[in-house]
């Protein structure tokens, strides 16, 4: 199709399921409260609005490959055959806990606004009501599917090189085949703090340490105009990404931080105009949601020789055998333009679809099936797919609403410091 972007930027956040955000967002979730998981001691626990975006944020489920198999396929785990969804609650708290069973399955709606930012910019423009991570496990596996088309067959929850995750050199990422395709396309990477870097297990990212900039590098960039052709954005893992567990981050925090980005683009109408934003998150950390994906993926061959990633020092984190067939869980997918009204996209994505997209835009030619990186980007949808574009520019939406719970926040931060 022909479109007018010359930048495309990509925030991904951590750890929320689509239903839990937006699934009783009026006019994009499909929740009306009827929906249940049957726990443990066989009682039905129901999907209920009005979570509490820090008191009901502070448990972190299990969401390590192994749990989330489990949660997905039920207690016994992976069977090769589509998951049915039986196992969330039951594998998460196998002796039962109301209390925290029912925190678990509280959801945000648009009557209390608890994500007015994220909920601002849904209602707004292009929802992708059927996102999914790209494969059923945590943070590391899923952001290397970002870059890579591929996690190269690991499943293990090591997301810092620092510590062991560390990818061959003959694995191309989507940075190497923009250099190669075209070295004016340019890629940066923006806000890689050390507890959120994983896309430096690659060697050709490190090698290249002059593309990773800071955030307020990023609003400079855009109020001179200075993007590169492709930009991932991070967050602050403890800080501003969404992750629960009551470390610090929250999600009022994160929903400022989407606002932060988006207004950046905003801040300049020439950029603005030509910049795709997607807003998406590595995956659901283990939370419900009631859409499962059930088509299979492209496999391929040597992709999930798992024993390569075996660690004896930590056994904690040892590897899952998974075959890749499958998808994730649901996760929020928002695609914003200045040329995109608000719409609905229930076109399957899955995070290979970031690669494909930008070989859409910028006709990247990697070393993979048909210039594509692997199987996974080669058979992905990319996000221009559906698109409906405007005839003209947007000029609205200057600012976002901000969280009245910001305070909260704040106190919170101040108590910890003293």
């Amino acid at each position: 199709m022909d479109h007018p972007f010359k930048h495309f930027v990509v925030l991904m956040m951590e750890n929320q399921s689509f239903d839990r955000l937006l699934g009783f967002v009026e006019g994009i979730g499909k929740l009306d409260g009827s929906e249940y998981v049957e726990s443990a001691t066989g009682e039905k626990v129901y999907a209920s609005r009005g979570g509490h975006p820090i008191q009901d944020h502070l448990y972190d489920p299990p969401h390590a490959t192994e749990a989330t198999l489990n949660q997905l396929w039920g207690v016994n785990g992976y069977t090769g055959k589509p998951a049915d969804g039986s196992g969330w609650i039951k594998s998460i708290w196998p002796e039962g806990n109301p209390e925290a069973e029912k925190s678990f399955m509280k959801c945000f709606d648009d009557v209390d606004m608890q994500l007015p930012a994220m909920i601002t910019l849904a209602k707004n423009f292009v929802v992708c009501d059927r996102n999914f991570s790209s494969m059923p496990g945590p943070t590391a596996p899923n952001r290397l599917f970002l870059h890579a088309a591929s996690s190269m067959g690991y499943t293990r929850g090591i997301w810092r090189p620092e510590n062991g995750l560390d990818i061959s050199p003959k694995e191309q990422t989507i940075f190497e085949a923009l250099d190669d395709t075209d070295p004016s396309l340019k890629w940066n990477l923006y806000n890689i703090y050390p507890e959120m870097n994983t896309s430096m297990a690659f060697p050709y990212v490190r090698e290249h340490a002059d593309r990773i900039r800071s955030f307020e590098q990023f609003k400079d960039d855009c109020s001179s105009d200075n993007l590169p052709a492709y930009s991932v954005i991070n967050p602050n893992l403890w800080e501003n990404s969404q992750h629960a567990g009551g470390d610090g981050t929250t999600l009022v925090a994160g929903d400022s931080y989407i606002a932060d980005v988006y207004e950046a683009i905003r801040s300049n109408q020439e950029v603005w105009e030509k910049t795709l934003f997607f807003i998406t998150y590595d995956e659901a950390g283990g939370y419900w949601d009631s859409v499962i994906n059930t088509d299979e993926m492209p496999i391929a061959e040597g992709i999930h020789q798992h024993k390569d990633w075996d660690n004896e020092n930590s056994p904690e984190n040892s590897t899952t055998e998974f075959d890749f067939k499958y998808l994730g869980v649901r996760i929020p997918g928002l695609i914003i333009s200045a040329w995109l009204d608000h719409q609905m996209d229930s076109t399957v994505y899955e995070h290979s679809s970031v690669p494909a997209t930008v070989k859409a835009l910028f006709n990247t030619e990697a070393r993979g099936p048909d210039g594509y990186l692997t199987v996974r980007d080669q058979a992905a949808n990319d996000l221009l797919k559906n698109l409906k574009l405007r005839d003209t520019a947007r000029t609205d939406l200057l600012t976002l609403p901000r969280s009245s719970y910001m305070q909260d926040v704040l106190n919170i931060r101040k108590s910890k410091d003293t």
